[in-house]
């Protein structure tokens, strides 16, 4: 396996479970969910997401016309739920 991709992947579980055990520490019980685990999860998964859509991206230029909307209505959900939930 290439070292410079392995050190990548590394910072970024590294980044998340940082991020997570921040998030943890100073919300404590009352966040029902993303901790360390959600975190690092979210992490890896954007990370292979970045990886393996450079390449198709790269392949299919209108694939960005598609994503970046879907990636604000993902976001814009997120948003909602957190204000809904108080």
């Amino acid at each position: 396996m290439n070292t410079l991709l392995a050190l990548r992947f590394g910072a970024a579980l590294g980044l998340g479970i940082l991020l997570g055990l921040e998030r943890q520490r100073t919300h404590g019980a009352d966040v029902a969910f993303a901790g360390v685990r959600t975190f690092a999860l979210i992490t890896l998964l954007s990370n292979t997401l970045v990886k393996s859509g450079m390449v198709v991206s790269l392949a299919a230029p209108s694939l960005r016309r598609v994503m970046l909307p879907l990636a604000g209505l993902v976001l814009a959900t997120g948003v909602a739920a957190a204000v809904i939930a108080g």
